[in-house]
């Protein structure tokens, strides 16, 4: 028998080595998540560099003679063996929620440069990757269930964002995102309707994103536009499909286009009217708002439409159609509605309330959101009931303002966030979520405290079966150097088999670029040579300086991280937080497991 290298008592020589190396890993792990507590200045972080600069030390012995490869899970802080491919992990919830918000009130602050958060996030640990660039829609459901729906995937969680269940979708460019419409009815049930062609594609699920079907419908358009989908319960939805003016005529889009009906929770749909306009919400299976040369009010199902005339109904503008409307909430009692008419550079924006269907209006908007930059930050409103309403003022720094009525609009309450929020939507006065370019947040409390609980990122497909999905799981730094940890998961259906990673690059905050060399002060290891679904590896960034060493008077934040697989393959990470260094990076393919 050949001998394998053990020593009398049957252990082999590095498995002290590699225990001693995943227990050091999973103090790492530890220290850089660190507990649920709100995030302090850098100054509080001493224990974590301290920890960091110690474990580096220990890393660079340990590996010094050896290769790292990552096939591991790392959702809850433990190393396991592989991870389900429809399943994967985000931040901690919180187990108690306040009862009321911590809003600082007021109804004339000045945004433009708002004053010091007075929110705060809790935790700024590991948080769930959702395929995408783009998201489309975020909508908590109830005390646990959660949605996201993006350019790529469709995410549920069932316990607060800790963990997402997500299934791909058919991905749309960019410019073509009015092709697209969402609606999520309840904890289980959520459709997607996209449109190629003259094909309108939706997808439906009825187990929280377990599953996911589709079904297609052919229309009598060249060029599908814009798209509206509502449903009302899960069988009675209305689906309208308008046609794409930059394909079929370079005009305006039509006031009117084709408006299906479903019976069955959107397995087929049947053609109602060839001549409605896009539908926008209902309020029962009769009531219901459109948009088309103005807004419209059915009260038969869609069958008919009248035209309602909200202040500034002839505002112009650049669309000849007039204002574009949103409906914020829809009742028996009250409807809130979005009118928002660009103007050249500038655009008008009103948050009108209705309690007569249409018939008399009041304004409802909250503080400083009535004349917005055409291309600069907006606001967004969502209610909750008839009085109960949550708004975000968006930025152009790096936090929002939320604002808060419990009065239908008569006044608001502020609350400063500390991070560039876009949307929020709020499920009850404590729970909700709120989205940035890519991040998700989870409240608990009314908007004081935040749970960062998924990020998007776009995948990246090599070939049949093997897709690769980036997150960024931390950095921390010690001795003048900063650690930067990358996951990258297959999310495919089958094995990933010789994937190479040609390079990676980081963008810095000004734009430039620079690229990282392979090893720095760890050894290089190739990605392994298979890799199954669900399985990761990791890739460990390093800066192989402190700025005194290189020159540098000032640092250079980076604020993404790109993979290249191969000249035209690449996946990219936005960073939460960004990277302080002045010098260039090196990086290996590795992880917390041999």
């Amino acid at each position: 028998m050949a001998d394998d290298g053990r020593n009398a008592g049957g252990s082999h020589p590095m498995d002290l080595g590699r225990e001693f190396h995943d227990r050091l890993w999973t103090e790492i792990e530890r220290e850089v998540r660190g507990p649920a507590v709100p995030v302090g200045p850098r100054s509080d972080r001493s224990d974590r560099r301290r920890a960091w600069s110690a474990a580096a030390a220990v890393l660079v012995v340990l590996v010094g003679g050896g290769v790292l490869l990552s096939r591991h899970d790392r959702g809850d802080g433990r190393v396991v063996s592989s991870m389900p491919s429809t399943s994967i992990t985000g931040g901690t919830s919180s187990t108690s929620a306040a009862s009321s918000t911590a809003a600082s009130p007021s109804t004339t602050a000045d945004t433009t440069n708002p004053p010091a958060a007075n929110a705060t996030i809790i935790g700024d640990g590991y948080s769930a990757a959702i395929a995408g660039t783009y998201i489309q829609l975020a909508l908590m459901t109830g005390a646990t269930s959660g949605w996201v729906i993006t350019d790529n995937a469709i995410a549920h969680s069932a316990d607060a964002g800790v963990h997402w269940s997500q299934q791909p979708v058919a991905s749309m460019d960019a410019t073509l995102r009015a092709r697209s419409a969402s609606f999520v009815l309840d904890n289980q049930r959520a459709w997607i309707a996209r449109g190629s062609g003259s094909t309108v594609t939706i997808a439906y699920t009825d187990d929280g994103a377990a599953t996911l079907a589709t079904r297609s419908l052919v229309t009598s358009l060249s060029n599908v536009g814009p798209i509206g989908l509502v449903f009302i319960d899960p069988l009675h939805g209305w689906l309208s499909v308008t046609a794409d003016s930059a394909m079929d005529n370079g005009v305006d889009p039509p006031a009117t286009g084709s408006l299906y009906t479903t019976n069955d929770g959107g397995k087929t749909f049947q053609l109602l009217n060839d001549n409605a306009p896009a539908v926008l919400a209902f309020m029962d299976q009769q009531t219901g708002w459109a948009q088309g040369q103005g807004l419209l009010l059915t009260r038969d199902g869609g069958a008919t439409w009248t035209q309602v005339y909200p202040p500034g109904w002839n505002t112009g503008g650049p669309s000849l159609l007039g204002p574009k409307y949103t409906i914020i909430t829809t009742t028996p009692q009250r409807t809130v509605i979005k009118l928002y008419a660009p103007t050249g550079t500038n655009a008008s924006v009103s948050y009108l309330a209705t309690d007569d269907l249409g018939d008399s209006w009041r304004d409802v908007a909250p503080p400083d959101t009535n004349e917005v930059n055409n291309t600069g930050p907006q606001s967004t409103l969502t209610a909750i009931s008839p009085t109960h309403w949550f708004a975000i003022e968006q930025t152009m720094t790096d936090n929002a303002t939320l604002w808060t009525t419990t009065n239908a609009g008569a006044t608001y309450q502020a609350t400063y966030l500390p991070f560039a929020a876009r949307k929020v939507t709020m499920t009850d006065p404590n729970r909700g979520l709120a989205t940035t370019d890519s991040d998700v947040y989870l409240t608990n409390d009314g908007g004081a405290s935040w749970t960062k609980v998924a990020n998007i990122n776009a995948p990246a497909r090599l070939s049949a079966g093997c897709t690769w999905l980036p997150n960024y799981n931390g950095h921390d730094g010690a001795g003048g150097k900063s650690m930067t940890v990358i996951d990258l998961t297959n999310i495919g259906t089958g094995r990933c088999e010789n994937t190479t990673v040609q390079s990676v690059t980081a963008t810095l905050a000004d734009g430039t670029q620079v690229t990282a060399t392979q090893g720095g002060f760890f050894p290089v290891s190739p990605v392994p040579a298979t890799t199954d679904t669900g399985e990761r590896i990791s890739i460990i960034l390093t800066t192989l300086n402190a700025i005194e060493n290189c020159g540098a008077t000032t640092s250079h934040p980076v604020t993404r991280i790109t993979v290249h697989f191969t000249s035209d393959v690449s996946t990219s990470v936005q960073l939460d937080s960004s990277i302080e260094t002045a010098c260039d990076f090196a990086y290996l393919i590795g992880g917390p497991t041999i």
